[in-house]
């Protein structure tokens, strides 16, 4: 059974909105990661015969307050949806353009170290709502 899959793997090709959504987010990431001091933990998308959503998650090297938090995540927001609006690669296979906040989430993870019981664990901007993730206390 596992031969079967790795040989249809073999043949099978990525499409290419998967392809121009995995090297738009992987641009994204090499311009700003360094700048806003965060380490991608995964690049995803919800895909459809087009991609119609897009989801980014990171991992700050520190504990972060709930207002770190939605700094981070509004810029971080604000300059990906400019980002991916001015990049022609993936505009044609996207199924709402220019993007949105609607289809796109962005969350950001203290490492664990640097989390506390009952400190700010982590935080999620999805349609201009941001959620917050504490630790819970044992």
């Amino acid at each position: 059974m596992i031969l079967i899959a790795c040989i249809f793997s073999i043949f099978s090709k990525t499409p290419d909105y998967v392809k121009a959504a995995d090297q738009t987010m992987q641009a994204f990431n090499a311009k700003y990661c360094e700048e806003y001091a965060i380490k991608p933990i995964n690049n995803s998308g919800l895909f459809n015969g087009k991609v119609d959503a897009l989801f980014l998650d990171y991992e700050v090297n520190e504990a972060i307050t709930e207002e770190k938090a939605k700094d981070l995540l509004t810029h971080l927001q604000e300059k990906f949806l400019d980002f991916v609006n001015h990049d022609e690669k993936i505009s044609p296979y996207l199924v709402v353009y220019p993007l949105t906040d609607k289809h796109l989430s962005i969350s950001v993870h203290a490492i664990k170290d640097a989390v506390l019981l009952g400190n700010l664990e982590g935080a999620e901007i999805t349609e201009n709502r941001i959620s917050y993730f504490y630790k819970k206390s044992e």
